[in-house]
């Protein structure tokens, strides 16, 4: 319990506004946006040449592989991150 003698703590700052945080997350997306785009194309390309082997479920395996890299490169990156990142920063 505090004593009635202490000073209370300052009142915090005001919450960001929503450019600000509109503002980061574009740029965010904007840095990190080329690098994960490579790094999906190098996934996408080891995971397709799975599909040149003989053994079959390896082939599912390398197709299924390179279709969830390429989903999660483009629609969980570009939308799904970006309105989390929103909702959270509520």
């Amino acid at each position: 319990m505090r004593s009635l003698d202490q000073p209370s703590l300052p009142a915090s700052s005001p919450a960001p506004t929503s450019t600000f945080d509109d503002d980061a997350i574009a740029e965010g997306l904007a840095r990190t946006g080329g690098l994960i785009s490579s790094a999906a194309a190098i996934m996408i390309a080891v995971f397709g040449a799975f599909m040149l082997g003989d053994f079959v479920l390896i082939k599912i395996l390398g197709f299924a592989l390179a279709v969830a890299v390429l989903v999660d490169a483009t629609v969980v990156r570009i939308a799904i991150g970006p309105a989390l990142l929103k909702l959270g920063g509520r």
